[in-house]
């Protein structure tokens, strides 16, 4: 297989000996950080709300995307609007809160009213201070955001109109998104509540270590000897000879457009239909239960694996959808080249009984959750990672990400094709040459 990566000098390619390389620079450099949020933020296709947050006419979310603060709202008639949260007479932020239910936009500083479709209701003095015909084009309306599309209540935002439709830019990652959508009979909600933190890391490392199979049986130790004394014949630790059995196993795919998915057989249960003694004899039923109806609605084969597989899909540039110990939306928004901020939310099955629905809340908070076996243990590997570039990358410029075959698009999971794959589009995007040059081509 011909694999082909952008002329870019962060990355340092080297076919014959099966070297790949990434500049620490890119994660330092302020000025690398603009350049993403033309090339990258703009451009992309950016997610920002589930359709169960926008329920009923007058409810908002505000959120960020892309260095902008965006309303999203369902207006009177039931469409789903996006607009910049921004007033358009003096730019006063619109909403200051972070979600709710509204007919009406009211600005605060000088009482510009708008309606939930974004256009100019109340302007004070309007017969006596304004021309006449003021705002016939529409200018002085809400400001829409460019383009707005949902992939089966997923909803993103796109800031460049000659970006490819949504459902070409998922393309094969489609099968992916289904895959978790397809846990309840009656479609997938967010369950209220959501996590956000900060990480003193760059935003690209925080999502290299969501689709990094490669880090969890040393990272993560706490939490595979908690399995272990769970189930005695799990061994998630190193042997005496220095070789690691591994805690999972599974395999990474390339998706197209930097689109991510690793997935992996799990021995902890999911709420997806695999019940584990950790989860209580009392879901016994319930979650066996879940099995045998979405066998009976998915067929036996898909629903098995739905429920014994763990996924880990990253949609480019900064969606993980993590459907592990829970079903989980995390997004990462790059601040500075040294700090982001990262909003997870949980999906659950809607309709599904009390019982399950606290069960998957648990799973959700264990492992993922800002104080579970994971979250912690990645934040301070990810900011050690960046002090180090910043105190160091002068004279060690380089990050290593040579594990596995250069030539293949599919890889065990513990080999670092996926992490390749996210820096090959992430150049492609940043040089604009997304014809790519062959990877024999490209020199140390």
């Amino acid at each position: 297989m011909t694999i082909s990566i952008p002329r870019s000098p962060y990355l340092q390619v080297d076919e014959e000996q099966g070297i790949f390389r990434v500049a620490r620079r890119a994660l330092i450099d302020p000025d690398v950080l603009k350049e993403e949020q033309e090339t990258i933020f703009k451009k992309c296709w950016l997610y920002v709300a589930h359709e169960s947050e926008l329920k009923e006419p007058g409810q908002f979310v505000v959120r960020f995307a892309g260095g902008r603060e965006i309303i999203l709202n369902r207006d009177r008639k039931g469409n789903v609007n996006a607009f910049l949260n921004i007033c358009p007479h003096r730019g006063a932020r619109l909403c200051t809160e972070r979600a709710g239910t509204t007919n009406n936009f009211l600005c605060y500083y000088h009482g510009w009213s708008f309606t939930a479709d974004g256009r100019l209701r109340v302007l004070p003095d309007r017969e006596q201070s304004f021309p006449p015909g003021f705002n016939n084009d529409g200018s002085a309306d809400m400001v829409g955001v460019p383009r707005l599309d949902n992939y089966r209540g997923l909803y993103f935002v796109c800031f460049d109109r000659e970006t490819p439709s949504l459902a070409d830019y998922l393309g094969r990652a489609k099968p992916f998104i289904d895959d978790a959508l397809d846990q309840g009979p009656e479609g997938m909600e967010v369950v209220p509540g959501t996590q956000e933190y900060s990480v003193k890391a760059n935003w690209k490392l925080v999502t290299e270590n969501g689709i990094d199979g490669n880090h969890a049986a040393t990272l993560h130790v706490t939490y595979f000897q908690y399995l272990k004394s769970i189930h005695p014949d799990f061994e998630p630790l190193a042997d005496s000879g220095g070789s690691t059995r591994r805690p999972v196993v599974g395999s990474t795919y390339d998706l197209g457009n930097g689109h991510v998915a690793l997935e992996y057989a799990v021995p902890w249960g999911r709420v997806a239909g695999s019940w584990s003694p950790v989860m209580g004899k009392e879901t016994k039923d319930d979650v066996e239960q879940v099995l045998r109806d979405n066998s009976e609605r998915l067929g036996p084969e898909r629903a098995e694996r739905i429920a014994k597989n763990s996924r880990n899909l990253l949609i480019f540039p900064n969606l993980h959808i993590v459907d592990g110990t829970g079903l989980t939306l995390r997004v990462t928004h790059p601040d500075t080249a040294g700090n982001s901020f990262v909003s997870s939310s949980a999906l659950g099955a809607r309709g599904e009984s009390e019982k399950l629905r606290r069960l998957r809340l648990q799973s959700f908070l264990e492992f993922l959750g800002p104080g579970g076996f994971a979250t912690p243990d990645d934040i301070e590997a990810l900011e050690q990672c960046q002090r180090g570039y910043r105190m160091n990358a002068e004279f060690a410029p380089w990050n290593d990400v040579s594990k596995g075959r250069l030539d293949a698009s599919e890889w065990p999971q513990e080999e670092e094709g996926n992490i390749r794959l996210f820096w090959m589009e992430w150049a492609r995007r940043l040089s604009g040459d997304r014809s790519a040059a062959p990877l024999a081509e490209a020199s140390m």
